[in-house]
């Protein structure tokens, strides 16, 4: 953030950091308290795979409809407060940073509850990194809107990709293989 603060505006670095919090908050009640049950559970299960499944479809539809529905209640609802959403590609990109962060947080869970923890560190690393590498790139495109925010979410993509089409599988296939 420091970095960010000397390259962009106080504007996108605002609207990033609300964006951030508000999708974080929306996340957290789209997960229904699924992570604290994956961390007690997930390691006790003979095949997780399936817990694991049910578990991203469940968070990745409520985040959706969670991320909806907040959309629509500050458009519709709280029509003076209409400059937080000033179009539909806000809009959607707000829905979607929501679904990012829920998946996100679940992979974190993920990891936690097989006794995984340096898979988590190794998230938030490419997480991070990709983040300030995104964020030094973005910033020879002057003309880019939400600069920040964009960069923010490209290596989210990332990091979640990586987790969930590398580190999980292979991890549940050995939690698989040991039960």
């Amino acid at each position: 953030w420091i970095i960010a603060a000397r390259l962009y505006s106080q504007d996108e670095i605002g609207i990033a950091s609300q964006v951030i919090s508000l999708s974080s908050f929306l996340s957290t009640i789209a997960g229904f308290g699924i992570g604290s049950s994956l961390i007690r559970h997930l390691s006790e299960e003979e095949d997780p795979s399936f817990l694991t499944r049910m578990a991203i479809l469940f968070v990745s539809i409520s985040s959706l409809v969670i991320g909806i529905i907040y959309v629509i209640t500050v458009t519709v609802a709280l029509t003076q407060y209409h400059y937080l959403i000033p179009n539909n590609f806000y809009s959607i990109g707000l829905i979607l940073f929501v679904f990012l962060i829920g998946l996100s947080s679940l992979v974190q869970y993920f990891y936690q509850g097989l006794l995984e923890s340096s898979l988590a560190f190794w998230h938030i690393l490419i997480w991070d990194t990709t983040g300030f590498l995104f964020l030094a790139l973005f910033h020879f495109f002057p003309h880019m809107p939400l600069a920040v925010l964009a960069a923010q979410t490209f290596s989210l993509v990332l990091a979640d990709g990586i987790s969930f089409f590398i580190f999980l599988p292979r991890l549940l296939r050995r939690k698989g293989n040991l039960s």
